[in-house]
């Protein structure tokens, strides 16, 4: 869907809540790639710096700038591929962070249990589309555990309810925010790895 789209013009983006899926990646010379979100909202890098005295990018981010500076001819074109990609991927999610921390949700308490912390990432991304310049989104989010080979009764008395939650939470949220009628649903199961 977001090939079609994409040929036609429109600003598409493939979201991965919790994980990436091969159906949301499409036709790879299109070069889109996909947002791989968190469940629990987007992580910015943090890591502990060279000088052990500190816990946060901005003391190791003027190293990893000085490593993946621009790369000289004899770098090849996998240094300047993988220099570009982390610069791209470290803008990318301090930008989508700082639209996250700004986006509150009316029903965000609802938004627990697997299925309804990554609802509630899809709710704030949503609401943010148009500052995020997005025509068609899609969101891929997978909840496992149905692997029982029969499904048992047991299985899905588990299963059921929490997505049965989370479901009830995004759709009170998309009415508040009225955004239902803009949402399409696309349930798959697979069965038989």
């Amino acid at each position: 869907m977001l090939d079609v789209h994409q040929r036609n013009g429109l600003s598409v983006v493939a979201n991965g809540i919790g994980g990436k899926g091969p159906i949301v990646e499409g036709n790879p010379s299109l070069g889109r790639t996909v947002d791989v979100i968190p469940a629990r909202g987007i992580n910015t890098l943090t890591r502990i710096s060279l000088e052990s005295s500190a816990d946060d990018l901005t003391s190791i981010e003027p190293m990893m700038e000085y490593l993946n500076q621009d790369t000289s001819i004899n770098s090849g074109v996998f240094a300047n591929f993988w220099a570009q990609n982390l610069i791209d991927t470290i803008n990318r999610t301090e930008y989508l962070s700082a639209l996250y921390a700004t986006t509150s949700l009316r029903y965000s308490n609802l938004f627990t249990g697997s299925v309804g912390e990554k609802l509630g990432v899809v709710s704030k991304m949503i609401l943010k589309n148009e500052e995020r310049s997005v025509n068609k989104d899609v969101f891929f989010l997978d909840m496992g555990g149905y692997d029982g080979h029969g499904l048992s009764k047991e299985i899905l008395q588990g299963n059921l309810p929490v997505l049965n939650h989370g479901l009830t939470a995004f759709y009170r949220e998309m009415t508040y925010q009225n955004m239902l009628d803009k949402i399409t649903f696309v349930v798959m199961s697979e069965f038989g790895r």
